[in-house]
């Protein structure tokens, strides 16, 4: 029994004190930014958080859930966290929440996200017309609403009223909108959607599909402002993404997330790379790049020899960039000798940081460190790497401007210990390889060990 909870017979037990107000309010509020964070990076990893069976997703938005039901005490701390996020998947539960907001139980000023899902089954995608209901029920209801995400809708021809649509001006305080598990009839649904955001200034699509043929010309005119600066780009139809590299006309990108799945970029003949189009269309203006790949060749059909896929980029025209994050989610056996190759391609005068994340797939953790760490010793990646920034345009790079993170679950603690104890730690097997780059003391490394990945 927790401290300060309440027995099973309703009676308290006053053999355990219970905990001090304050030191119950840390533990919510720990647990709470631990859910936050789950948020914050889950919609853009490949296993379904909405799934049961996966067990690591959401652990910590589970856990608030259960500190509601310690004791009175805890509830109004725990619901006030909770409602920082709101999930929605009926005109129902839109309506419960238009009526708390008009009693006065007052979310107004806490909920930042809300969810609207099209079904709660995994994989599958349902029409929710109660986003019109949303958007009409409680425009100018949350002013501090920060980040609107669509989860396994399908938007279809008159699913959603115009005028519907139009009130969603009024949330004049959403400034992210996340796409996730969705399907389009057209490119240009996902333009009025844009246009009715008038403060968008992120926008993220992670396995988004497009029912349109071909790509749209021209585009759908978009009433953006210029406020768009991150664009995120997942698993996305390739209408989907040369609308995207369209908005690169109207306002300056200055962060790009693409990640390189397989056949994800592979596109018909003729018509280019789609991330090679992003790049080229935000050139002028993008500051920072993340680049993640999965380069096993077995996952959805993903062509061999996925991870020569980079050589394809042209990064020599990006002018303005200056920070570079590479993802790399980790097979059995692959050659990092990519991760250079593309580092090569960047003649930008004003590069101040390489981020190089490595981790494993939650499907493929057995053999991890030790696969990495022979390939890494016994391969040329580091090498290379280290030859590569010191070339002239990474000259200007700060002390600890390279990091090296390796992210493993805590599962896999003992395995990263046994694989390390021949080679000092992470740091000193990194800088042993990169010696040039550490006489520079550019070099940073970081072990990351988490619950779950």
């Amino acid at each position: 029994m927790l401290p300060g909870s309440l027995s099973v017979s309703g009676d308290t037990d006053d053999s355990i004190p219970p905990l001090p107000t304050d030191l119950h309010c840390d533990v919510i509020d720990l647990i709470a930014d631990l859910q936050d964070f789950e948020v914050r990076h889950f919609p853009m990893v490949e296993d379904d958080f909405l799934d049961p069976q996966k067990r690591r997703k959401y652990q910590w938005r589970t856990a608030l859930i259960s500190c509601a039901f310690v004791c009175k005490g805890w509830y109004h701390r725990s619901r006030h966290r909770l409602d920082k996020h709101v999930w929605l998947w009926s005109r129902r539960q839109v309506k419960i929440l238009a009526r708390r907001l008009r009693q006065g139980n007052n979310p107004r000023d806490v909920v930042r996200h809300v969810t609207i899902l099209g079904t709660r089954f995994a994989d599958d995608e349902e029409p929710a017309p109660y986003l019109g209901t949303f958007a009409a029920m409680l425009a100018r209801q949350l002013p501090v609403l920060e980040c609107l995400t669509l989860c396994n809708v399908s938007w279809q021809v008159g699913s959603m009223h115009p005028r519907c649509i139009s009130y969603l001006a009024a949330f004049h305080s959403i400034t992210r909108l996340e796409l996730l598990r969705m399907s389009f009839q057209s490119v240009s649904q996902l333009a009025r959607l844009l246009s009715a955001l008038p403060s968008i200034r992120a926008v993220s699509c992670q396995t988004v599909s497009c029912n349109e043929v071909g790509i749209p010309l021209p585009f759908p005119q978009v009433a953006l402002n210029r406020s768009l600066r991150e664009v995120a780009v997942e698993w996305t139809a390739h209408p989907i993404v040369f609308f995207l590299a369209y908005l690169g006309t109207v306002a300056p990108v200055e962060s790009l997330t693409i990640t390189f799945v397989g056949p994800t970029f592979v596109t018909p003949s003729g018509l280019g790379w789609p991330c090679q189009r992003l790049l080229d269309a935000y050139a002028g203006s993008l500051k920072k790049l993340k680049y993640l790949l999965d380069p096993d060749t077995t996952r959805h059909g993903a062509v061999p020899g996925a991870q020569t896929l980079p050589s394809h980029l042209d990064l020599s025209h990006l002018t303005k960039l200056s920070t570079i994050v590479i993802g790399h989610l980790f097979p059995s056996t692959v050659d990092y000798c990519w991760i250079p190759s593309l580092l090569s391609k960047v003649t930008s005068p004003v590069m101040a940081r390489v981020h190089i994340i490595l981790r494993p797939r939650v499907d493929n953790i057995n053999g991890f460190m030790g696969g990495l760490l022979d390939s890494m010793e016994y391969g040329r990646a580091l090498r290379l790497i280290d030859s590569v920034l010191s070339r002239e345009q990474y000259a200007r790079i700060p002390k600890q401007g390279v990091v090296f993170e390796i992210k493993v679950p805590d599962t896999m603690r003992a395995e990263m210990k046994d694989a390390m104890a021949l080679r000092g730690n992470w740091e000193q097997f990194v800088k042993w390889k990169m010696p040039r780059s550490d006489s520079r003391g550019i070099v940073h490394c970081i072990e990351y060990v988490s619950p779950s990945l």
